[in-house]
């Protein structure tokens, strides 16, 4: 199985030069040597308050616990998110089909983009990791993540690429394929023709993003012992999987 993660977004890469100076490599140490102690000593003071926060809610009374979670649940619809997610009971599916409904509902089939506001795609992600944080449910977490990319490149196909999905959807397929990297045979033949699916959408949204999305898929199928690869029909002007063959 895969060890090391890896990036898709083949973008950033080959545009670098285009959108701003690659920086020397001594400033590039003197960035870093400025802004680490910073992060360092923010990440120590949120640790430090967390720590008496604990200690003051260890002397609360339930109701007064009940009371604070309520203020959190009402102070943003992500933090009602993640206390639906962490206490409502999921073995009946409801909570898991609320979730897909609500992604549906983002990416619907016929979503007239000329006429609507593109969806934001940072608003799903939140909701699918709130989700797995919540339930631990990472069976649900795939079909929501699995969902999403259908529904999300299947718009960015309709739109024929959309440059602001690109950097998004790309740099989130590492996560897709960590989800596959559990050696779970069951999972990849219950969303192997999806993934596939997948790929197929991403054809239409041009190179490189389709790569990074081919890439994806490829890996997740050599993790499992499959070879397959994105062949061309130059005479139909086409792109199209080749018949998977074990490795």
């Amino acid at each position: 199985m895969r060890k090391r993660r890896r990036s898709y977004n083949t973008t950033s890469a080959l545009f670098t030069k285009d959108k701003a100076p690659i920086m020397s490599t001594r400033k590039r140490t003197a960035l870093s040597a400025s802004s680490q102690p910073k992060k360092t000593r923010q990440s120590a003071e949120k640790s430090k308050r967390w720590n008496r926060v604990k200690k003051l809610l260890e002397n609360k009374t339930p109701k007064e616990l009940i009371d604070a979670i309520d203020g959190l649940y009402r102070l943003s619809v992500e933090n009602a998110e993640y206390v639906d997610a962490l206490f409502l009971p999921t073995d009946d599916g409801a909570l898991l089909e609320e979730h897909l409904q609500r992604i549906r509902a983002t990416f619907p089939d016929g979503y007239e983009f000329w006429k609507k506001p593109i969806p934001k795609l940072g608003e799903m992600k939140k909701y699918i990791r709130n989700y797995l944080k919540g339930t631990n449910d990472r069976l649900g977490a795939l079909e929501l993540t699995v969902t999403f990319y259908e529904r999300a490149i299947g718009l960015q196909s309709e739109m024929g690429g959309h440059a602001p999905y690109e950097a998004p959807l790309l740099n989130g397929l590492d996560d897709l394929v960590e989800f596959f990297n559990v050696d779970n045979s069951a999972h990849f033949e219950r969303y192997r023709e999806r993934l596939l699916k997948i790929g197929d959408l991403a054809a239409n949204c041009g190179y490189p993003f389709a790569s990074g999305v081919w890439l994806a898929i490829q890996d997740i199928f050599a993790e499992f012992g499959w070879q397959v690869d994105r062949l061309f029909n130059a005479k139909e002007w086409r792109s199209y999987w080749s018949e998977p063959k074990k490795i």
